[in-house]
């Protein structure tokens, strides 16, 4: 009686391993390597804060079925944003995307255009401008103005002290044109 519920209990035992195994061999497979949520947009707007103007567009992409549109206005900042959380063990972050631009040009200051962009944070608060650690305006990941095609942006970034949240941008400034914005990618370390 014991052998057959030692075998009973070591097939048990076989079938939850091997269970639990190809469950995080799976979850393994799906990690793109991304920590942020629905960068290429296929999902719709999920995940992304839409301050004004995110559209999508599924005849200007650069993969997949659909991309973000920005239509700039001229007295205006409009964009998306993501806010995703930094661990305490991170140090750096890697983030890049595609933007294609079509008659951006900024009106005022020479920044007012289309931008990937990215801020450090105390905490998810976007409108507190004393939430933000580091410089407030660090160098944007890309920008563009006129008329481009599709052009990949990258940028590595040293994560300030005190950073719990990290907010992705993409924007068009007091600006005229549109923008387009696909394959948005950030990678902590």
């Amino acid at each position: 009686m014991d052998k057959v519920r030692k075998n009973k209990f070591s097939t048990a035992a076989y079938y939850f391993l091997l269970s639990v195994s190809a469950t995080v061999l799976f979850s393994f497979a799906l990690y793109n390597g991304n920590d942020l949520t629905n960068g290429g947009f296929e999902n719709g707007d999920f995940r992304w804060n839409k301050w004004w103007g995110l559209e999508l567009d599924n005849v200007n992409k650069h993969t997949g079925e659909v991309s973000c549109k920005i239509q700039a206005k001229p007295d205006e900042w409009r964009g998306a944003s993501q806010v995703i959380e930094c661990p305490r063990s991170a140090k750096k972050i890697i983030v890049s995307g595609w933007m294609k631009t079509h008659e951006i040009f900024p009106i005022g200051k020479p920044w007012n255009n289309a931008r990937i962009g990215v801020r450090f944070m105390k905490t998810r608060d976007e409108e507190d401008m004393e939430n933000y650690v580091g410089k407030k305006y660090p160098p944007v990941v890309g920008e563009a103005h006129a008329t481009s095609g599709w052009k990949k942006y990258k940028r590595k970034y040293k994560i300030p002290k005190g950073c719990n949240f990290i907010e992705i941008n993409l924007m068009c400034g007091n600006a005229t044109g549109t923008a387009w914005f696909d394959d948005i990618h950030a990678e902590l370390k």
